[in-house]
């Protein structure tokens, strides 16, 4: 193998050496491998992350729970494993959705910032260490990515949040009038 330093981008969009990677995707998939791959791990982390995200939302709103670990008990022997995950479909495909489209954009963009910030590299001058080459580029496609994907994330936030308050502003104006309670 050729200990040579290159001057590309490292990282995600860095060139592979196929003689030591581990090819499993189809070459038909290939060219969406990284959202493919993004959508995967998203849809796992959620899978994973969606119980703790249920315990902390009913400890938010139900006053009933003297802790964490009693909300947990309390749940369980009430819904059992289910009751964990009721209502992850959404999140599960939202979050998941928008996770491999940041990914997606952040990997293509990031070979166009390297050329517009390194493009003009002549040939001999001293080479910078990788990292430091890598920094801004990452930076400037991570900035991209996440602007695009606020684009297509921000309405369905702020319906989410809009639904909450909502529920809690009725919630309070039951508390506050007695009267309507029984209706």
């Amino acid at each position: 193998m050729d200990n040579k330093r290159s001057a590309g981008i490292p990282a995600i969009t860095g060139e592979i050496d196929r003689s030591q990677a581990i090819q499993i995707f189809p070459s038909a998939l290939s060219p969406y491998r990284s959202t493919i791959l993004a959508y995967g791990t998203s849809f796992l982390s959620t899978t994973i992350g969606f119980p703790f995200d249920t315990v902390k939302t009913r400890l938010q709103t139900y006053k009933n729970f003297t802790s964490n670990m009693d909300c947990i008990v309390k749940t369980f022997k009430a819904e059992g494993i289910r009751g964990f995950y009721r209502g992850i479909m959404a999140p599960l495909v939202s979050t998941s959705f928008v996770r491999s489209i940041s990914v997606s954009i952040f990997t293509t963009t990031k070979p166009y910032f390297y050329e517009a910030f390194y493009g003009w590299d002549t040939p001999g001058e001293t080479v910078v260490h990788p990292l430091i080459r890598n920094l801004p580029v990452c930076f400037a496609a991570g900035a991209a990515a996440g602007a695009g994907v606020s684009i297509l994330a921000c309405p369905f936030e702020f319906s989410k949040v809009y639904a909450q308050i909502a529920m809690l502003a009725q919630k309070r104006a039951r508390e506050s009038n007695p009267q309507t309670n029984g209706l």
